[in-house]
């Protein structure tokens, strides 16, 4: 084979395996809303419970330990055939998921005390036996990428997410169908994870057996050499894919013993903690298009493109940035403004709507931290992020403790924010310095300016049109109006952007080619 069909067959299964990370994450947005329908806040707030854990399991299996693994081939090329190699990885991977399945068994009692609810234990110890399918399904993940084999994880994560959805939804009918008890969807959730994983791994295991004839001969490596090149990294690797996880698990610690301090009974704070968890769909779907979106725009760079062409790499880096920014702030100005229409829509009730509108504003530093930590990896920033990433989930355990108790939810909201604005400046630093201290921001301040009161301006026209028609009869009435006026300042506030020296001729060639 020659380098160039190589090549194109790796950036290939890049690109699908960027769409079925989009498309598993939009999915992921979205199986909430008929899962809130179904079971209601308290429903809602026992899923959010358990899925920071879940998220992070998978976490581990998607991205952390396949990328180790695979990095681990490439730097150590003759044992990408080698049998011995493959049970060695299988041992060092089922020794450190025993290790992390009785960790999660045993203080599982613990987990749900810190969480204000002793029913969620067994849920917990049920969400631990995920551990023990990670060895197959990253042993065969991995060593395909590996090969630079990227479709067929491609394909697996989207069998997983479409199966997760369906259970999921499945067991939310059958709670609100025959009155279960609400804390099943814990389990449900769990039961999806199970099979989800089960069912990738099948299928891995089929492509792998296709592709890739090991030799019985070979050599292997040595254990240490992979804990530290595998086990290690993939942990670091993984946590650099888990801010919005880490800012939901600890409010699945804090919010509810915090609401309870403060005089809350307890089915009350927990169904209020439902309430604020309404936005992590709209949240994480805001995060991850913004920065997809803005990273697919500019071409790829590595370390080794900064230093032969520092300028071009730079300016490559500020358009991402830019456009990130612009989605940031245009959605986070949607959403400030049509929160009560969009909570109707989705959630059938106004419940939470300040609060929510407080924490939407997290998406002005989500997606751009989120860019920002991807090009920090090009540089090899990968442990300072993960240590960041730590921090941020001790900050924001903190400061839930200390605003929750005077605001309630609307605290905890205003604590992701800042959690966010922190993480946000950090990763921002450590970017600036390793870029020579250039500055990143570079925007054409009258041309944004214009283009957010050309939204608000958009945005209060549009509902004054439509002030005196009935579009909260229905939810569809509701969401076609929401539809309509999103649409209507998307395009006045991308308008202006384009015809007021918003994007530089270079950028508008970009968009362009991408249309």
């Amino acid at each position: 084979m020659t380098q160039d069909i190589k090549n194109n067959r790796l950036w290939k299964g890049a690109f699908l395996l960027t769409i079925a990370s989009l498309f598993g994450k939009v999915l992921s947005a979205f199986y909430r809303i008929p899962l809130q329908n179904l079971t209601g806040d308290m429903g809602f707030y026992v899923y959010q419970q358990i899925y920071p854990l879940i998220g992070m399991i998978f976490m581990f299996g998607l991205y952390g330990l396949p990328s180790a693994i695979s990095m681990f081939m490439a730097s150590h090329p003759k044992i990408a055939y080698s049998k011995l190699f493959f049970k060695q990885l299988f041992v060092i991977l089922l020794v450190f998921c025993l290790f992390l399945f009785g960790l999660l068994y045993m203080s599982s009692p613990v987990l749900a005390t810190w969480m204000g609810d002793g029913q969620l234990q067994r849920s917990l110890q049920y969400a631990a036996w995920l551990v023990l399918l990670i060895p197959v399904v990253t042993l065969f993940r991995g060593g395909l990428q590996g090969h630079e084999m990227m479709s067929p994880t491609a394909i697996s994560q989207m069998i997983e997410q479409l199966i997760r959805t369906l259970i999921i939804i499945t067991t939310a009918y059958l709670i609100f169908r025959y009155q279960l008890g609400v804390y099943q969807i814990a389990d449900g959730a769990v039961t999806a994870a199970i099979v989800a994983l089960v069912a990738s791994s099948f299928y891995l295991y089929r492509a792998f057996s296709k592709h890739i004839t090991l030799d019985q001969h070979s050599s292997g490596v040595d254990y240490w050499s992979l804990v530290k090149g595998v086990v290690f990294y993939g942990i670091i690797v993984s946590v650099n894919h888990m801010l919005l996880l880490f800012l939901q698990l600890a409010d699945a610690f804090s919010i509810v013993p915090a609401l309870k301090d403060i005089g809350y009974e307890s089915f009350h704070a927990k169904e209020a903690k439902g309430v604020l968890d309404r936005g992590q769909p709209l949240l994480q779907l805001v995060t991850v298009v913004g920065s997809s979106v803005a990273l697919a725009l500019i071409p790829h760079m590595t370390k080794m493109s900064w230093q032969v062409n520092p300028k071009a790499s730079l300016a490559k880096m500020r358009t991402a940035i830019r456009i990130g920014t612009y989605l940031s702030v245009g959605a986070a100005m949607g959403l400030l403004f049509l929160f009560p229409e969009i909570n109707v829509m989705f959630f059938k009730n106004e419940a939470g709507t300040l609060s929510l509108r407080l924490l939407s504003l997290v998406v002005l530093f989500s997606a751009v931290t989120v860019i920002i930590t991807s090009l920090l990896q090009m540089f090899g920033y990968i442990k300072i992020t993960a240590v960041v990433f730590v921090v941020g989930f001790s900050v924001k355990w903190l400061l839930n403790e200390w605003l929750v108790s005077v605001f309630a939810i609307s605290g905890a909201a205003v604590a992701t924010v800042l959690t966010v604005g922190f993480l946000f400046l950090c990763t921002y630093y450590f970017l600036y310095r390793a870029v020579g201290k250039q500055h990143l921001f570079n925007i054409h301040w009258p041309s944004f300016l214009l283009a957010c009161s050309g939204l608000l301006l958009s945005l209060i026209v549009f509902e004054q049109a439509f002030r005196f028609v009935a579009v909260y009869e229905t939810r569809s009435l509701l969401f076609g109006y929401v539809l309509l006026q999103v649409l209507a300042g998307l395009f006045v506030y991308m308008f202006i952007l384009w015809k007021t020296s918003g994007f530089t001729d270079e950028e508008k060639e970009i968009l362009k080619k991408r249309k």
